[in-house]
């Protein structure tokens, strides 16, 4: 589900990409309008980059989730065979991308960004996805309102 919402994404994104490109016809015709037009469509623009938002947060909450539980199965089985422990060390997983996975059970998800690691309330993925797909919702409403108005100052 959440890749299916990842395409729904990109989607509403060509859309932004190709309302830009005709509003800019538009802009050079000096319709009066604009600046509406305009609010509307960065009103759109940042609800996409909200879902993009959401939607990479519910893709590394669920690889966190799914990384602990497959690594807890199979540390716990290996390192008891091994030392008769099973506990689990913190250094999994790919260190290049934007999620550091943790293997201890916390209450946050910490990302790694430019600016340092950050942490933010965990939700569940479910609910992650879903404010996401209502972002991209909003979105298409705001593209809606903006074809409406393109029609009233048309004719």
């Amino acid at each position: 589900m959440i890749k299916q919402e990842a395409r729904s994404i990109q989607i509403a994104q060509n859309r932004y990409s190709k309302i830009t490109l005709d509003l800019r016809g538009l802009n050079r015709a000096k319709v009066s309008g604009s600046t509406e037009i305009k609010k509307l469509l960065d009103s759109s623009k940042a609800n996409i980059i909200a879902a993009s938002d959401l939607n990479n947060r519910a893709y590394g909450m669920f690889l966190k989730n799914y990384l602990d539980t497959a690594l807890a199965s199979s540390t716990t089985a290996s390192s008891t065979v091994a030392d008769g422990s099973d506990k689990l060390t913190g250094d999994q997983g790919d260190k290049s991308g934007p999620i550091k996975i943790q293997a201890s059970s916390t209450n946050a998800i910490t990302s790694s960004t430019a600016t340092g690691p950050s942490t933010l309330p965990i939700v569940s993925t479910k609910e992650l996805v879903k404010a996401s797909l209502n972002k991209i919702k909003e979105a298409y409403q705001g593209f809606v309102d903006i074809s409406n108005l393109v029609r009233r100052l048309l004719d």
